[in-house]
């Protein structure tokens, strides 16, 4: 062999051991680290959550304005109520942005709950931010996008469906102390897990006299979730929907009637002109399982529906939308 071959194998290979082992060392270091904690930022209601691509996925979440003026806002908390919109003149509106610091932020496409499958739209197409929109707010680029079950079903399209009434936004946590998000000028700090599980304790039981069975609703899946928390783990809840003594008779048509001519048309205009235009009605029973062209969604048929929305108060009974944007 060459001598000068044979020195340069020499100097290389344990060059390249060292290397490796370092990066092996640094690789089970990160590994090592204490966690943080998690934030969950709970999105109850009728939002459409789009992903920027060209932004590195961050999020704008979203809530349209109720041509009706019904709604309200909650924020943090099930009994925090915010804002309300008004019947007679302009409405207020909400605009918050949750600040990246103090939260570990990754890269590239956030993994997606499969359970979003049948509401969760690849290409939505440029985005923009309706500029009366009741609620908006700006997010970084979560790791993880889930829901709480039960997904409600129902006809989307022409085919039976499950539709999660909520959004749950994970992000890992560098600084748990530093997370704020901004509203104006205020800059608020998110809750422990175990103080919002404590406020929907609360509020359920003053609410558990309404005729809601609680084996019927989400209650018990989030509180269920807010026990497991870890004692570093933070909540961030924004819930838009009606008060659970408003007088609306039928929620479930309101609820249709908002997603499918309000924010359908809004958040995915091209989806909703390959639909039929006609009222949303229930179907028969006997006509659940026979494919035809519907329009957008129809309440999949079952007795006295009453399943509740996450905080059992937000009872616009209707979940939302996902989708990218370029």
């Amino acid at each position: 062999m060459n001598r000068r071959n044979l020195l340069k194998g020499a100097v290389t290979i344990p060059i390249a051991t060292v290397l490796n082992a370092c990066s092996h060392e640094r690789d089970a270091s990160e590994a090592s680290k204490p966690s943080q904690g998690t934030l969950k930022v709970i999105l109850n209601g009728p939002f459409g959550v789009v992903l920027e691509s060209a932004r590195d996925y961050r999020i704008t979440a979203y809530v349209p304005s109720d041509p009706a003026g019904e709604h309200e806002l909650r924020f943090r908390g099930p009994a925090e109520v915010a804002g309300r919109e008004t019947k007679k003149g302009k409405s207020p509106y909400y605009r918050f942005s949750l600040s990246e610091t103090g939260l570990d932020l990754g890269r590239g496409r956030p993994s997606i709950d499969q359970g979003f499958y049948d509401f969760n739209f690849p290409h939505i197409g440029k985005f923009q931010l309706p500029a009366d929109a009741f609620v908006a707010i700006e997010l970084p680029r979560p790791d993880y996008i889930t829901f709480t079950p039960p997904a409600q079903p129902s006809l989307f399209g022409g085919k039976i469906t499950l539709q999660p009434l909520d959004h749950i936004l994970e992000y890992k946590l560098s600084e748990p102390g530093r997370v704020r998000i901004k509203q104006g000028e205020k800059e608020i700090p998110p809750l422990p897990c175990s103080e919002l599980l404590k406020q929907y304790q609360e509020y359920w039981s003053k609410m558990g006299k309404r005729n809601y069975g609680a084996e019927e609703s989400q209650y018990k899946n989030m509180e269920e979730m807010l026990t497991n928390c870890s004692s570093s783990d933070l909540c961030l809840l924004f819930g838009v929907g009606f008060d659970a003594e408003h007088s609306t008779t039928n929620l479930i048509d309101h609820g249709l009637n908002f997603f499918n001519n309000v924010l359908l048309p809004l958040f995915a205009p091209g989806v909703r002109k390959r639909l039929q235009k006609a009222n949303c009605t229930p179907i028969a029973e006997n006509e659940g399982f026979h494919p035809e062209i519907v329009p957008a969604v129809y309440r999949y048929p079952m007795p006295e529906p009453r399943l509740l929305q996450v905080a059992s108060v937000l009872d616009c009974h209707i979940g939302g939308l996902l989708g990218t944007s370029p």
